[in-house]
């Protein structure tokens, strides 16, 4: 009597904020969510892991369409600039 059906909905752009810790699972699992869904994004990985936020945004810029996603490095400023923008969602995997 029911049916059930998949409806492909992107929600647009995704900011993604990833916490100090587990830097490089932390950006990359949702980034994957986000490409899966159909979405394009801007990934700001912590200022306080450097080393892997130059290496994510090596990744992302030879691996990805730079159309849609972008890795965004930089301290409080840079973050404080992505809030002020219009993003459909944003995601933050670290704490409160």
């Amino acid at each position: 009597m029911a049916k059930s059906f998949i409806r492909y909905e992107p929600l647009g752009v995704v900011c993604i904020y990833s916490a100090w810790n587990y830097p490089i699972l932390l950006s990359l699992a949702p980034l994957v969510g986000v490409i899966a869904s159909g979405n394009a994004a801007v990934l700001k990985p912590s200022e306080l892991a450097p080393n892997v936020s130059r290496c994510l945004a090596k990744f992302i810029e030879s691996t990805l369409d730079q159309r849609y996603y972008r890795c965004i490095q930089g301290k409080g400023k840079v973050a404080v600039t992505l809030n002020n923008q219009r993003f459909d969602m944003f995601v933050f995997t670290g704490s409160t």
